[in-house]
């Protein structure tokens, strides 16, 4: 599976939630087709309007962010929790913070819902120059799924591992 690039930023924390700041180079994935276009509300960057080939009726099932060669299907939205993640000063690895939503025809908006929690390691050199390469986190049980593909209930934010990808 080939995670798109995304260029999300996310925010500083406001009351329980922490704002995420869309891309021009984001994309979402509604009822199993990936959008085409992005437009990023100019007062607002927490807001977008994503464009899609054909018309989208009834019930919407929206996941983020877009996965090249993924099973998401109209019938089964699908995200995937990556297994390397890259360091971006300031902020996290997006691709690593799946998030879903859900409407029906003629509501407009969707808010998205984060599916996972973030994880924060604060490190201090031991010596000056010191350079970090690489961090590992091993599940402490063999059942734990730490990455993988996995279906969303795109209702209650439920996700189960698809098995054979985790």
């Amino acid at each position: 599976l080939s995670l798109g690039r995304t260029k999300t930023a996310l925010g500083d924390k406001t009351g329980d939630t922490y704002p995420i700041y869309w891309a021009t180079t984001d994309r979402i994935v509604m009822n199993g087709e990936p959008s085409d276009v992005v437009t990023i509300n100019q007062e607002d960057s927490r807001r977008a309007s994503f464009s899609f080939k054909g018309m989208i009726d009834g019930e919407r099932y929206i996941t983020f962010p877009y996965t090249k060669g993924s099973s998401c299907t109209a019938e089964q939205p699908t995200v995937v929790f990556p297994a390397n993640q890259s360091y971006i000063k300031g902020t996290f690895d997006l691709n690593a913070a799946p998030m879903c939503g859900y409407s029906v025809d003629g509501e407009g908006t969707t808010t998205l819902q984060h599916l996972a929690g973030v994880l924060r390691f604060p490190f201090v050199a031991s010596a000056p120059n010191t350079t970090i390469k690489q961090i590992s986190i091993t599940a402490t049980s063999a059942d734990a799924t730490l990455a993988g593909e996995f279906e969303v209930d795109c209702k209650t934010g439920d996700i189960t591992a698809i098995k054979g990808t985790t």
